[in-house]
């Protein structure tokens, strides 16, 4: 073979058979390997995650910003606050959105001593309850028990020492068939009742019920005995406002004249009459 053949043969590629040039390997990169992720599964993953972040902020505002930590009463006098809430059920997992009105009012209205009002959230963690404080008002002897209630009738506490009434004002003539201590007595005729409760929160509001030892009522009035020997005939349960101011201001006059033991006689609003007991 000649330089020439030998250059002329080198140069030509090898053949694949048949003239076909032959086949190269081909190796795949590595990325070509790579499954791929579907855009529909990419957002379902970044939602989960946007929710799983959420849910954990929320349940350490809920731990720590939205925990109810303050907290007022308003309207007791001898009542501690801690004994209010805790009669509420506030405590420590209380948080601005967990709390039920209807709960808390349940649950105070469950001590005979409180009367709920009303509440008040604040946002993000304050809370106001509003409660009346209720305090022994008049007492009432029933079958040898005395029986001590609230000015808005509700029974407090039994008792037998004479000690503990003696500063109260006595009721008799409400034809009481049953009474336990946490409710209302039950009478005969409930419009005795709603004049007596009426008559209560007047006296006091008036500021006058120290004054009064015993009130009595019969079919048709409702007397008031004075500690200073006087009595006042009030009529029926209508327009006691009117009717113990009218009485009030005749009081003012007989005490500026020494006029002590008689009868007024207050049965109509604006009008009193003063008979001397003989």
């Amino acid at each position: 073979m000649s330089d020439a053949d030998f250059i002329k043969h080198s140069m030509v590629p090898p053949s694949g058979g048949n003239g076909a040039p032959p086949q190269i390997p081909f190796e795949p990169s590595n990325e070509d390997n790579q499954p791929t992720i579907s855009p529909r599964l990419k957002l379902a993953v970044q939602i989960i995650s946007i929710l799983v972040i959420t849910v954990s902020i929320a349940f350490i505002l809920k731990d720590t910003v939205f925990t109810i930590n303050n907290v007022a009463v308003v309207g007791n006098t001898n009542i501690p606050n801690e004994i209010i809430l805790s009669s509420a059920g506030i405590n420590s997992s209380s948080n601005y959105f967990n709390i039920n009105e209807e709960e808390i009012a349940k649950n105070i209205d469950s001590n005979r001593y409180l009367k709920y009002l009303s509440m008040e959230k604040r946002f993000p963690n304050g809370l106001t309850i509003y409660v009346k404080e209720r305090i022994p008002a008049a007492c009432i002897n029933y079958i040898g028990i005395m029986y001590i209630l609230a000015d808005d009738g509700v029974v407090l506490e039994t008792t037998k020492r004479s000690d503990i009434t003696g500063g109260l004002v006595s009721i008799t003539g409400l034809d009481i068939q049953n009474i336990r201590v946490g409710s209302l007595p039950e009478v005969r005729k409930i419009d005795k009742l709603a004049s007596c409760i009426d008559l209560l929160r007047e006296l006091i509001e008036q500021g006058v019920i120290n004054n009064v030892s015993l009130i009595s009522f019969t079919d048709t009035n409702i007397y008031l005995s004075l500690r200073d020997n006087y009595t006042i005939n009030l009529g029926d349960g209508n327009y006691l406002r009117a009717k113990i101011g009218t009485a009030r201001g005749v009081l003012i006059e007989l005490r500026k004249q020494n006029l002590n033991n008689g009868i007024i006689e207050a049965t109509k609003p604006g009008e009193a009459t003063f008979r001397p007991e003989k």
